[in-house]
């Protein structure tokens, strides 16, 4: 790790910013109707968690990592992977998430990707604050997680 200018995901060696992690896997599992595009790696967590309540098994989610994750674009092979598939962008509620939705539509559009975008808007954490990004709803547990089976649908 001496030779690493930061601890940080994308500086593994072969590993970019702009790689979404989990994306190789649409290589081996073709049968991948709809990719999650989440930030971050908790948000990651999260969606592996509620697809495995919902049971939902054609869904991959892949994750842009780092602080201002839309500041960077998607890498040109992971748009080659995602082409013909839908892809739902789950942001941020907040101004990072925003630019992530700038930067990330045209590419996806440009990639032959049919888009949609998860809202947040509306969804109140158990505290009362309002959810800012996937990993918020699991604040539910074990609650239930009904309420968001649309997210996914």
């Amino acid at each position: 790790f001496d030779c690493l200018s930061e601890r940080k995901a994308h500086t593994i060696r072969g590993s970019k910013k702009s790689w979404p992690v989990g994306t190789a896997l649409l290589r081996q599992y073709t049968s991948i109707t709809m990719i999650m595009l989440v930030e971050g790696g908790a948000d990651m967590l999260a969606a592996y968690h509620f697809l495995s309540r919902f049971g939902i098994r054609d869904v991959l989610p892949v994750a842009m990592l780092g602080a201002g994750a839309g500041s960077h674009g998607i890498d040109p092979e992971a748009l080659r992977l995602f082409r013909g598939k839908h892809v739902r962008i789950y942001p941020h509620n907040d101004s990072a998430g925003l630019d992530g939705i700038t930067k990330w539509l045209p590419q996806l559009d440009m990639a032959g990707c049919t888009v949609s975008r998860a809202s947040f808007a509306g969804i109140q954490r158990p505290d009362g604050a309002p959810a800012k990004d996937l990993n918020d709803l699991t604040s539910r547990l074990p609650g239930s997680h009904e309420p968001y089976h649309d997210l996914f649908a």
